[in-house]
């Protein structure tokens, strides 16, 4: 085995782990509940039936999540009329907070308080913003943790287009990793970059987690 064999196969190795560790795995069926949204109708299961979606976990105090909510606002506004789901999950306990911060900011997504029910189908991982990107079959395709750009939450919208894969990357070995997003349609002349889009997913995940764990263990939350 050489050198770039044994780094992808320990790569490979520490995701299986930190997926076993956390119960949430890409590719899993979503189990959805009734969700009461922040305007008082109700989301029913049935509503992601056949539909990709975006939820996004955010608080109010966050300021990151401030600047990813104005990505998100646009995304659902750009998308209206497409079938492509998207949902806001307050971490607060207050209602009136989170409808005086909507309210303030000129937010129009839907948005929903969460007691944690949602958030344990979707990921366990305390980072917010957090953004879970769930397929038309129904399956959580990728739970994205920290602050994404405006490009590439727009480009979430390329979900609903069929037979259509997103990809985020990080270059390793970057002190400033730069996130990417690209639509890869499923042609067979494209699927030669597979492995190397498969390596920089894996290094994607590998340093978002640590960097989870690291800001966790400073906090005390861990």
């Amino acid at each position: 085995m050489n050198r770039r064999e044994c780094i992808i196969a320990g790569v490979g190795a520490a995701l299986g782990a930190t997926a076993r560790a956390e119960g949430v795995t890409s590719g899993s069926a979503v189990d959805w509940p009734a969700i009461q949204l922040l305007g008082g109708a109700t989301l029913e299961p049935s509503a992601w039936r056949g539909q990709p979606g975006v939820v996004v976990f955010w608080a109010t105090y966050c300021e990151f999540c401030k600047r990813h909510n104005a990505h998100v606002d646009k995304l659902y506004r750009s998308s209206r009329g497409q079938p492509l789901q998207i949902l806001g999950v307050a971490m607060d306990a207050d209602p009136q907070a989170v409808r005086r911060y909507m309210a303030a900011n000129d937010y129009r997504f839907p948005v929903a308080l969460d007691n944690g029910v949602l958030r344990a189908r979707l990921t366990t991982r305390r980072v917010i913003p957090m953004t879970c990107i769930i397929d038309r079959q129904g399956r959580l395709l990728q739970a994205i943790p920290g602050e994404m750009s405006e490009d590439d939450v727009l480009a979430l919208s390329k979900v609903s287009t069929p037979r259509c894969r997103l990809t985020f990357a990080l270059v390793c070995g970057s002190s400033q990793p730069q996130r990417s997003s690209r639509c890869v349609a499923s042609h067979p002349s494209r699927h030669r970059d597979g492995a190397a889009q498969q390596r920089r997913v894996m290094c994607q995940q590998m340093r978002l987690a640590a960097l989870d764990d690291e800001i966790a263990k400073r906090l005390g939350r861990r």
